[in-house]
């Protein structure tokens, strides 16, 4: 399976379950609940990822209600997709990653899952972190509509060290710097902290 050029495209739902079949526990073992995510690509437009029944569906449009949103600036994508590429393929130059995301499957259950989305729908809304990745393009992610929020952590990325990630250097090599309001870290770790780390996500 090639990830699309075109996030259009991966919102197929071919390219959705291979996506799932490469990161996503059993399906007995996912979330039960219902979640929207709204993406916004520049230069493509507004896309809703929808989790329900325990799988994953796309549309181009705004979400109702979304959990939670995300903003990819110009050429962004492409690093997003090379990501994605990578997980389809089974991880195969990037053993560590693929470690992370095969004991994420075996180990995670429903309880565990939901229990992290319930800690994120305590979360207020108006938090957002800006990745700035040198080379790559601005991604921003935010707890509900993301041209809503009201505060921002801004975490700074060598894109060239990212990618280094996917041809097998190790975690630790990813050097990031940290400005804007920190506040946003601490009230993230604090809701999410202990649902990630009972789900091996937390580093």
């Amino acid at each position: 399976m090639i990830i699309p050029a075109l996030l259009a495209d991966t919102l197929k739902p071919e390219v959705l379950s291979a996506i799932e079949t490469a990161l996503a526990p059993a399906l007995e073992r996912r979330a039960s609940v219902v979640v929207e995510v709204e993406i916004e690509a520049v230069g493509e437009g507004t896309f809703t990822l929808r989790f329900a029944d325990r799988s994953f569906s796309g549309k181009k449009g705004f979400a109702k209600k979304p959990l939670v949103s995300a903003k990819l600036g110009r050429g962004a994508w492409k690093l997003l997709r090379d990501e994605l590429q990578v997980a389809v393929d089974g991880f195969v130059q990037a053993p560590e990653l693929g470690a992370r995301a095969d004991q994420f499957k075996a180990t995670s259950t429903t309880t565990d899952v939901d229990a992290a989305i319930q800690a994120l729908e305590r979360m207020a809304e108006g938090l957002s972190v800006t990745f700035d990745i040198k080379g790559e393009g601005i991604i921003t992610v935010a707890r509900g509509p993301v041209d809503e929020a009201t505060r921002e952590l801004k975490i700074g990325l060598d894109g060239a060290q990212v990618r280094g990630l996917l041809t097998g250097a190790p975690l630790t090599s990813v050097q990031a710097s940290v400005g804007g309001d920190r506040s946003v870290a601490t009230a993230v770790l604090a809701a999410l902290g202990p649902a990630l780390k009972k789900l091996n996500l937390k580093t």
